[in-house]
C-alpha cells in the first residue's frame, strides 16, 4: 500500500531528474545541482514513507502473534 510520502517522495524525484536535465541541456549549473537536490529529497521523502509502511505492518503482525 502507496502512502503519501511515497507518491511524493516519486514525484519530486521526477521533478529533480526533469530540472536536472535543463541544467544539462542549458549548462546551467544552479539548475543542475537544484534538481539533484530535489532528486535526493525526493528519496528520502520515499524512504520515510516506506519505513512508515514497515512499521505499521510489523505492528499488525505482533499484534496478530499476541492475539
Amino acid at each position: 500500500m502507496a502512502n503519501r510520502d511515497i507518491i511524493a517522495g516519486k514525484a519530486k524525484q521526477v521533478e529533480g531528474a526533469l530540472r536536472d536535465a535543463k541544467g544539462d541541456f542549458t549548462n546551467d549549473p544552479s539548475d543542475d545541482m537544484a534538481g539533484k537536490a530535489k532528486k535526493a529529497e525526493g528519496k528520502l521523502q520515499e524512504g520515510v514513507g516506506r519505513l512508515d509502511n514497515a512499521t505499521r505492518k510489523l505492528g499488525r503482525d505482533l499484534k496478530d502473534a499476541v492475539d
